[in-house]
């Protein structure tokens, strides 16, 4: 038998193949048809403030912070240092140099009753250049005003009765309603203090300060610096520049009626992170009104770089909790936390979590006629009664394939075999079977 029909029967398989490979190629997914994955928008980060001095409250924002490290969408602050600095102990950054005031403060007292009146004067002016630099409180301005008391009071024991009355007038500028202890103090120095209390010196002079900040005089805000500040009363005052961005610096100066005092310059003085971030805090807690509050928290916000805010108090040993938007509520209402809900910190998160977004239900569309759907979303399926056997084991089938099948095979030989006796034959078909002989 010839080769030529298996010839051809490999290229009708070869066909097959093929068409069978490109179909498959065509249902293969195109770029555009594999899923996108969801791109997770970046977590939020929220912070956690302290504002009680309160352990219990510390041990709290540290409970928060893992609440927050472990959620999909919120997460705590970056800086260790800055999440640190919202939640430690509140340190006054004045006490060290309250703390050396007192301490001198006593030493110079007693030092006044033993008449020992120059290491009296020693004592104070040590205490008072302590307080230069302490913030301007009512309570540093007081202790300022018994410093100045007690160094005019030890002039005076030395007989110098003129600087003794410039310095009990300093006293009483610093702190009005301060009164030497009659009991305590001789007759002469109790008498000499309130004689220069009610006298004012005559005339003005001006003083020049520069250096960044904010100026106080004698405790009270005049100004900003740079700046020449006029109409000063003649006399012994005490000038100090106050700034978020600085640590409090001041000098003490003697203004004579006519004349411009010498430059106070003052350095920058500028103050690392930490501070900044622990007196925004502290401004927070201290503040007077809902507005300055609501101001003080923008700062802290935007210093650590927030949105949303933790802020944790106390009141008679509980815990209260507030929270914080910079949209719209802004400041929530105040609550009080449970003991037993202490241990949930995660639940203290909910006001800062985005709503969950229920997709809506579509309605299946309808069904071609002749079919139904036997579940919702589920494929339409055909009502019409199906045989359950394989056409292969139907009768008619069977028979008819038989049939077919052959005639199909009878043809195919044939028309195989008619075909190879006609290259055969022909001598112009352009090639031969059997070699260059052209014969079988």
């Amino acid at each position: 038998m010839s080769r030529h029909p298996a010839r051809l029967a490999v290229v009708l398989c070869i066909l097959i193949f093929g068409m069978r490979a490109a179909r498959a190629r065509g249902e293969d997914p195109t770029p555009e048809d594999l899923p996108v994955p969801a791109i997770q928008p970046p977590r939020e980060p929220v912070a956690v403030i302290e504002l009680g001095n309160f352990e219990s409250n510390r041990k709290l924002a540290i409970d928060i912070a893992g609440a927050l490290n472990n959620s999909q969408v919120l997460k705590p602050l970056d800086d260790l240092n800055d999440a640190e600095a919202l939640r430690a102990a509140h340190a006054d950054e004045d006490q060290p140099f309250l703390d050396d005031a007192f301490l001198v403060r006593t030493s110079a007292e007693s030092a006044v009753v033993n008449y020992k009146f120059p290491e009296a004067a020693i004592a104070a002016d040590r205490g008072l250049t302590s307080l230069h630099r302490a913030t301007p409180t009512p309570q540093t301005l007081r202790l300022s005003a018994e410093l100045a008391f007690l160094f005019g009071a030890a002039r005076l024991g030395e007989r110098k009765p003129d600087v003794a009355a410039a310095w009990f007038r300093f006293a009483h500028t610093l702190d009005a309603s301060f009164l030497p202890d009659p009991i305590r103090y001789l007759p002469e120095i109790v008498q000499a203090f309130e004689m220069s209390s009610r006298s004012t010196p005559g005339g003005k002079g001006w003083i020049e300060v520069s250096g960044p900040g904010r100026v106080f005089l004698d405790g009270k805000e005049i100004g900003t610096s740079p700046q020449t500040f006029p109409d000063i009363t003649p006399g012994i005052h005490v000038v100090q520049l106050v700034g978020e961005g600085r640590d409090t610096d001041g000098k003490r100066v003697e203004v004579v009626n006519g004349k411009k005092a010498d430059p106070l310059s003052f350095e920058a003085g500028t103050i690392d992170r930490n501070k900044q971030i622990k007196r925004a805090r502290r401004a927070l807690k201290l503040a007077p009104d809902s507005s300055a509050r609501a101001a003080a928290m923008q700062h802290l916000a935007r210093l650590v770089g927030v949105r949303d805010a933790v802020l944790l108090s106390e009141s008679n040993g509980k815990t209260i909790i507030q929270t914080w938007r910079d949209q719209a509520p802004g400041f929530s209402s105040l609550r009080e936390l449970k003991e037993e809900d202490r241990g949930k910190p995660g639940e203290i998160l909910t006001p800062f979590l985005p709503p969950t977004r229920v997709e809506p239900v579509r309605p299946d569309p309808p069904c071609p006629p002749g079919t139904n759907r036997p579940a919702p979303r589920a494929a339409c399926v055909s009502t019409a009664v199906v045989d359950p056997r394989s056409w292969y084991h139907k009768p008619s089938y069977r028979i008819g394939g038989g049939v077919v099948g052959a005639v199909i095979i009878g043809v195919a030989i044939y028309a195989l075999a008619s075909w190879e006796r006609t290259l055969g034959t022909n001598p112009k078909a352009g090639f031969t079977l059997d070699g260059d002989t052209g014969r079988r």
